[in-house]
């Protein structure tokens, strides 16, 4: 397959993502990975804002947590040439590109020297996201490394018509049963010792750790608030100690209902001894809406936009006549991309 017809099945995909009709924290993960595939950068964020334009929660990669932290906590104080915080979100309508050799201003502002200097962001790009009646939602941004090359015009251009199918992710009246049934999406596994401190955690359950709201992922480490999490954490650890010693104890699971799916905790002991402080093994797993999980199974595929469609419909049951109605096909079409599939 060539490169451009690569990049244009990709890109439809992301756009047939974002018409899911599911919240957007629980499909923003495929969205910036395959985003970020697509644009050819190292990671990227959304940040959504409030009704008053201030950013309210974040998604990015477990890596950059502390950094996105801390923009949220400097937001009113950043300066940047051509961005000045909440008057960018209600003004600007185009994608803002910053960095580059020659941005010696960039290079200057309290953007980068705060906030992006801390993972080597040399060069970003960044958009605000309406909805169809023009409120904003947040922002979708993309950072390139200093070894990377600056974001270009004809990039900004791709990123805005990209960007505009995003209005359709916060318009479209959700299904009410779109949440309804779960799938396995992420599964990682992490180590804590007996007092439930995180000693290790694979790449995927430091993004579910940062998604459950861990203080080490999230920034807020040093206070001496527990998270929900942290405590159900240490609840799981005494459980197991309690097992181990004969004593009954409740069970060593829980699970978090969050804006980014069911996240479920499964512990195990690895090691009794106290001379080492012990070790508690604690798989993590994220339940994800079946569409997003049918929508990752055949994405990758290069079907046609409409046997996409067909299949995300006929996974919920939908009768083949509902699903000509749904999508303006007639029956027998329905049927023979039915077959296909």
């Amino acid at each position: 397959m060539s490169l451009k017809k690569r990049n244009d099945t990709l890109l439809a995909a992301l756009q047939q993502l974002c018409s899911l009709g599911l919240p957007s924290e629980a499909v923003m993960p495929d969205l910036l990975q395959g985003l970020s595939r697509w644009m050819s950068t190292d990671n990227g964020q959304f940040v959504w804002v409030d009704a008053n334009q201030r950013p309210c929660k974040f998604y990015c990669d477990a890596g950059e947590a502390n950094t996105w932290q801390s923009y949220l906590a400097l937001f009113d104080h950043l300066t940047i040439p051509g961005w000045s915080g909440r008057e960018w979100f209600r003004r600007n309508d185009r994608a803002t590109l910053v960095g580059g050799f020659h941005d010696k201003g960039y290079y200057r502002s309290s953007f980068y020297g705060e906030v992006m200097s801390s993972v080597g962001g040399e060069c970003s790009i960044c958009i605000p996201i309406r909805d169809a009646g023009g409120t904003v939602y947040g922002s979708l941004g993309l950072n390139r490394d200093s070894h990377s090359h600056p974001f270009t015009d004809t990039e900004r251009e791709r990123y805005e018509q990209f960007a505009a199918h995003l209005s359709l992710l916060f318009s479209k009246p959700l299904d009410p049963d779109a949440n309804a049934f779960e799938r396995i999406g992420e599964q990682g596994m992490a180590i804590f010792d007996y007092a439930g401190e995180l000693l290790y955690g694979d790449d995927t359950a430091r993004q579910l750790l940062f998604l459950a709201g861990h203080s080490k992922l999230t920034g807020v480490a040093g206070t001496r608030k527990e998270v929900g999490v942290e405590m159900q954490i240490r609840r799981v650890c005494l459980s197991l100690q309690s097992i181990a010693r004969g004593t009954p104890a409740a069970a060593p699971t829980f699970d978090l209902q969050t804006d980014w799916g069911r996240l479920v905790f499964s512990a195990r002991l690895m090691s009794s001894s106290s001379n080492d402080g012990g070790a508690v093994g604690m798989d993590i797993v994220r339940y994800i809406p079946r569409r997003v999980a049918v929508w990752r199974r055949i994405s990758s595929l290069d079907l046609p936009l409409r046997q996409r469609q067909v299949c995300l419909e006929f996974v919920e049951n939908r009768s083949l006549s509902d699903i000509a109605s749904l999508l303006g096909i007639g029956r027998t079409t329905v049927v023979e991309y039915v077959n296909k599939l």
